[in-house]
Order: structure tokens, then sequence, then C-alpha cells
């Protein structure tokens, strides 16, 4: 989703990622993470299909927060992408809490916290 805050773009795809892995898309992605574990071939083309491409799109955003000046120059990008979208992975695949907007909200705000602009 394109807003004109960059910021708010990311939380409302991590938002609607987290909707999606609720339902049968969240089932296809943990039964596909889990094979690519013993499936090179599987875990490549997960990786260069679904992860990469995303990863490029949000890439862009960030890179448009720091110009908005939302956020700090000089933060690395690939670590902010991990953080901020690892722990949707995580409760996907360990099942530790609901993938809901309050969740996605407290990871996003917490990492914000530290990237903002000072």
């Amino acid at each position: 989703p394109s807003t004109e805050k960059a910021t708010d773009s990311v939380r409302l795809q991590m938002r609607a990622m987290a909707k999606a892995f609720k339902g049968r898309d969240g089932a296809l992605v943990k039964a596909l993470l889990a094979e690519a574990q013993f499936d090179e071939e599987l875990a490549t083309a997960f990786r260069e299909r679904w992860a990469m491409p995303r990863r490029a799109m949000a890439r862009a955003v960030f890179e448009d927060a720091v110009r908005q000046g939302v956020m700090r120059s000089g933060v690395d990008v690939e670590t902010i992408i991990d953080l901020l979208y690892a722990p949707i992975y995580y409760r996907l695949q360990m099942g530790t809490g609901p993938l809901s907007d309050a969740y996605v909200d407290e990871i996003f705000d917490h990492a914000m916290e530290g990237l903002r602009r000072a």
C-alpha cells in the first residue's frame, strides 16, 4: 500500500502480510519454509521468487523514508527489514501468539522509536 508517509506504507504492508498469514496463505508459507529446510532447490526458489522481490519493495520504501526525513540516515535497510518482518515469520512458524494488527503495531512502534530521525 502506498501512503504519503513512507513508514505508514510499511505498517500497512506488515498488517496485510500478517492477515494473509492467518489463512491458507500462511499455511502454505509455513509448509514451504519447513520443507525448504530439507530441499535446497525449494529454498532457493522461495528466496528468489518470494522473499527477495518483497525485500526489494521494502528496501525502496525505507529508502524513501530516509529521503523524507522520517527515518534517520545511515540505517542499514537490510537489518531494518529483518527487524520488522522476522517476528511475523517467527509467530507463523512457532505459533507463539496471534498475528494481529495489535502485534504488528507493537513491533512497528518499537522499531520506529529507535529509527526516527532525531
